[in-house]
């Protein structure tokens, strides 16, 4: 038997409670059940009422293409559930006779103490929330915080997890995160990727051009590298020519792979070519000065 249909059941009871010949005590009693069953039917039915209207508009949040993240539909659903049950829970207390004010006091002085006991939890929660509704990033974005690049597995309610290139699963408290700068590499060209090639200081001016263009050619034809590759002869380094090199990753799973080809390929064209790497060196000028008196 539903819900409605107990409910329907309920008058009849409470008639046949006035009818039937009984102690006031037991009558009273028998009310104040009729009572309990009645809230503990509507509760239901209110929680029902609840999930459905949440699991319709989050259908038509992702119908119309508005982007809600379903963990926060999910949250929303659990958090209202959780305010109809306690609603439900305060009424029959009053029914029963408890002071519900004295109640709810203690219960708000309860809480302060938990949540000062519990500022790093309460810190995380928020911080998942804030991710869930600015949505930074979303599960499967590949991101970049504090020097750790993986994939988004799970956004949970205390932390997020991360899968790195390594397969290694890294746990990220989400109120860090909330705080944090993030690289959120999905909504881009792809991976950047930065690094700076220096030559020896007697490479002329023609091995220097030729240097930008086998950098060019290399990187940009690779296949899982954006064309938009910068190459640019930068700096009279210390002991260097430097040319620094910028250019985008499009295979996020495989991107280590990419570089380590990237990266062979430009040491085996340079070495064919002559062009020699600088490493560093510092020349002395001994000057004489004649003999000492």
């Amino acid at each position: 038997i539903g819900p409605l249909s107990a409910m329907v059941l309920l008058p009849t009871f409470h008639l046949c409670i006035y009818i039937l010949d009984m102690p006031s005590a037991l009558r009273a009693l028998l009310i104040d059940g009729l009572v309990v069953a009645f809230a503990l039917l509507l509760t239901i039915m209110a929680v029902r009422s609840v999930d459905a209207l949440f699991r319709a508009w989050g259908a038509r949040q992702t119908r119309v293409g508005k982007g809600v993240d379903p963990q926060v539909v999910a949250f929303g659903r659990k958090f209202a559930k959780i305010i109809v049950v306690l609603i439900a829970v305060l009424v029959v207390l009053q029914r029963v006779g408890l002071d519900i004010v004295s109640l709810i006091t203690g219960l708000g002085i309860g809480g302060l103490a938990v949540a000062l006991a519990a500022q790093e939890t309460l810190g995380n929660v928020l911080g998942s929330l804030q991710i869930m509704t600015d949505q930074p990033f979303t599960v499967g974005d590949f991101i970049r915080y504090e020097g750790t690049f993986g994939q988004v597995r799970d956004i949970g309610l205390r932390s997020t997890k991360l899968l790195t290139g390594s397969g290694v699963r890294v746990v990220v408290p989400n109120k860090r995160l909330a705080e944090g700068i993030i690289e959120n590499c999905s909504v881009h060209q792809g991976i950047t990727v930065q690094f700076s090639v220096g030559l020896i200081y007697s490479t002329p001016a023609d091995k220097l051009e030729l240097a930008v263009s086998l950098l060019r050619e290399i990187v940009g034809g690779h296949d899982s590298v954006s064309p938009e590759v910068k190459v640019n002869f930068l700096s009279f380094g210390a002991s260097s020519l430097d040319l620094h090199v910028v250019y985008f990753v499009t295979d996020f799973v495989n991107n280590l792979s990419i570089q380590h080809d990237i990266n062979m390929a430009i040491k085996r064209r340079f070495d064919a070519e002559g062009l020699d790497f600088a490493f560093p060196t510092r020349t002395v000028h001994m000057v004489n000065a004649g003999p000492a008196d």
